[in-house]
């Protein structure tokens, strides 16, 4: 339930940003849908990593090509999260995690405006 709610005010937080044309933050827009849905397989945790993939270390990322700051289209996370081949799309069918629209659209808005990291 607690989970819900937090993804709900992400969601509104994130509508309202959009609407207004602004740049999703990644403290308030990214961090808390990839510590949702992606850190649990893709995360500081080496014990739980899969694919030898962080996603929490923007030099990790961007050297792996895994994002390409400032081209979402090129950018391979945007074709995993928006795939509908159950072969190919993240988060897993298996993982039963669900990124919504609005979540996919903040990840493809802040790689387009150079995925910057913020802690």
């Amino acid at each position: 339930m607690r989970a819900r709610l937090l993804s709900q005010a992400v969601a509104f937080a994130l509508a309202a940003a959009l609407a207004f044309g602004q740049e999703p933050d990644f403290v308030r827009d990214v961090q808390p849908i990839l510590a949702e849905h992606c850190y649990p397989c893709h995360g500081p945790d080496g014990k739980q990593r899969k694919a030898n993939l962080r996603l929490d270390d923007r030099a990790a990322v961007v050297a792996r090509g895994v994002v390409v700051p400032g081209d979402a289209a090129h950018s391979p996370l945007v074709a995993r999260i928006t795939s509908a081949d159950p072969k190919r799309m993240m988060p897993p069918p298996d993982s039963h995690r669900t990124l919504s629209d609005g979540e996919r659209r903040a990840i493809e808005r802040w790689i387009a405006a150079g995925a910057r990291y913020e802690t």
